[in-house]
This record gives C-alpha cells, structure tokens and sequence, in this order.
C-alpha cells in the first residue's frame, strides 16, 4: 500500500524549485504495486513513453526478491516485449 510518503523539492529545467510528496510502498502489500502500475500508466499516456520504465531497487537486498515479485504480479515486470 502507498503510505504518507516525504515532501520533496527538485528544480525544474528553468530554474525554478518545484515541491512533490514522494510516495512510499510498503513491500510486503499488492496494493501498493497496484497503484504504482495506474500512476505509470497515466504518466506514460501524458509524456507518451510507450511503456518503457526503468525501476532502480535502492532497498536492502533481503527485500529485493518480495519486490520484484509483486512487480510481475502488478505486471510490471513484463520478459519478452519484443
């Protein structure tokens, strides 16, 4: 599940600093990946990205196996696209 995530500033191209609230998933929860999924689409649809997405895990490796797992059962771990 998605939970109260940080507040977070970046700086746009022009300069300007822009605020956002980074959401956190709770590894262990398919809701979370779920939502995650309907947020990559949208994004996807708005800059057309033709579902090309990059994950970086900076998580501890004993997560690592329940995350990518509930990435594939979200579908978000597609082999063989091509």
């Amino acid at each position: 599940m998605l939970m109260d995530g940080v507040t977070v500033e970046y700086r746009r191209p022009d300069g300007s600093i822009a605020g956002a609230q980074a959401q956190v998933i709770d590894f262990d929860r398919p809701e979370g990946y779920g939502r995650l999924s309907g947020m990559l689409e949208e994004v996807g649809a708005r800059h057309e990205t033709l579902g090309n997405v990059l994950f970086y895990l900076a998580t501890p490796p004993a997560t690592f196996s329940a995350i990518v797992t509930q990435c594939a059962a979200a579908g978000l771990a597609l082999r063989n696209v091509l």
